[in-house]
């Protein structure tokens, strides 16, 4: 458990031993790293160095690391902290419509941005548009930073009655995304949330599939696959 000196009045190297634990030498703590009850840290000099650059100190950090991930949107208590490490992924788009003959198909629907209030935001990923009589329909565009997850939905397979494919294959939705941060406490100079805030976090949700597109061939019909749907994001959240 994390020990400080009091902020004023006389020390002894007893007490200051007790809160860093490197001996009652003060020659001892030249360099050495210190801690305050607010986070905030630094090392002593290696020269020059008196008792009364001991107050409000300690030798452990009051930080807890832990780490919180969130799959849907929620709020985020900030916890005590030195450095905040967010990784935001958006969702992913969408599948186009597999195509027909008589009739068009959809696209799918791009993805939906994640982020951890206004500190960091993640870019979903596009939409696949759809297939046609003529050809296939074209890949939603990623995310930026995507790293490939979430990948989007898988494109619309066209239907192929007795043999003949009566249309192109939808385009697979973009990928989702992925932003990463590392945000400093304002008690070290940083513009990260204060600490006993509560932050919006949310999580993009994965784009739509688009629908088939009709066919018609030697008296009988249909409708070609639908896209497939795109994946959710995430925000995952550590702090130290």
């Amino acid at each position: 458990m994390a020990m400080f000196l009091p902020p004023s009045g006389a020390l002894t190297m007893t007490a200051v031993n007790a809160a860093f634990g490197l001996g009652t030498h003060i020659g001892a703590y030249r360099g050495a790293r210190w801690y305050r009850a607010n986070a905030t840290t630094g090392t002593f000099p290696s020269t020059g160095l008196d008792l009364n650059q001991f107050h409000s100190k300690g030798g452990t950090s009051p930080v807890t690391p832990g780490s919180q991930s969130f799959s849907s949107s929620g709020t985020f208590t900030v916890p005590l902290y030195a450095t905040l490490t967010i990784t935001a992924k958006g969702g992913s788009g969408g599948g186009g419509g597999g195509g027909g003959n008589i009739g068009s198909a959809s696209a799918g629907t791009a993805g939906g941005t994640s982020s951890f209030g206004a500190f960091v935001s993640a870019q979903p990923g596009g939409a696949g548009t759809p297939g046609f009589a003529g050809g296939n329909g074209t890949p939603g565009t990623p995310g930026a930073g995507s790293d490939g997850t979430p990948a989007g939905g898988a494109g619309g397979i066209p239907s192929s009655p007795g043999g003949i494919q009566v249309g192109g294959f939808g385009g697979p939705g973009g990928n989702g995304g992925k932003t990463q941060a590392t945000l400093i406490s304002p008690a070290s100079g940083g513009s990260g949330p204060t600490v006993g805030a509560h932050v919006t976090v949310t999580v993009g949700g994965g784009g739509s599939g688009g629908a088939g597109g009709a066919w018609f061939v030697s008296g009988f019909n249909g409708v070609s696959g639908p896209g497939g749907s795109g994946t959710a994001g995430s925000v995952a959240v550590s702090w130290a």
